[in-house]
């Protein structure tokens, strides 16, 4: 019943690196809403790429509020607050292995879906060209556990060059993406389920 959005930002960051911030979006008022920094697990510059994901809490009945950190290791965290310094940290708490090629470049990308077989999901990697190409790979994780299960081959949705996948759904045995070429031109994509099937295990 909530609609929240996660998004990369150095403007608003206190340590002056690039950092998550995630909120709330107020669709009656067009705001912003409960806006916090999350700083991530590792001393690093730059963070982008977190998939938001949401996961029953045997204990509460609840959603909890994960991300997908990073995807070689496949690691899993949760937000935790601490009261007395007033900052938000992400803490890896649970870890997958991948060994799948290509995957240690693996950021992102857009939130899962769930569909029958599991938790399904668009990942992206880059190739260093003017401009940058990026590729896409379809990913299924296990439902309750977000374990990895299988993944397509890379593919483009247009053009070589800078792509992002913002969001999927699947009608009618189609795959529909919502892309964003460039960081500015969005677009949607309407692709037949068969022509990118889950053919590889982890």
């Amino acid at each position: 019943g909530e609609v929240k959005f996660v998004a990369s930002t150095l403007g608003y960051s206190p340590s002056g690196r690039i950092r998550i911030m995630r909120g709330d979006y107020d669709l009656y008022a067009n705001e912003y809403r409960n806006c916090v920094i999350i700083e991530p697990p590792y001393d690093t510059h730059c963070e982008k790429n977190w998939v938001p994901i949401f996961r029953k809490n045997q204990d509460t009945g609840l959603d909890d509020e994960l991300f997908i950190y990073k995807w070689m290791p496949m690691e899993i965290g949760r937000v935790l607050r601490n009261e007395e310094t007033g900052t938000n940290t992400l803490e890896i708490i649970e870890r997958h292995p991948i060994h799948a090629p290509l995957f240690h470049r693996v950021r992102g990308s857009a939130p899962f879906i769930d569909t029958a077989e599991g938790m399904l999901g668009v990942v992206h990697l880059s190739e260093e060209y003017a401009p940058r190409h990026y590729y896409h790979i379809m990913v299924l994780l296990e439902k309750q556990t977000y374990r990895p299960l299988k993944y397509s081959r890379t593919f483009t949705f247009r053009t070589l060059g800078v792509e992002f996948c913002i969001g999927m759904r699947i009608f009618d045995e189609k795959y529909t993406f919502w892309i964003s070429r460039h960081d500015r031109d969005p677009m949607m994509v309407q692709v037949d389920m068969a022509e990118i099937p889950l053919i590889f295990d982890f």
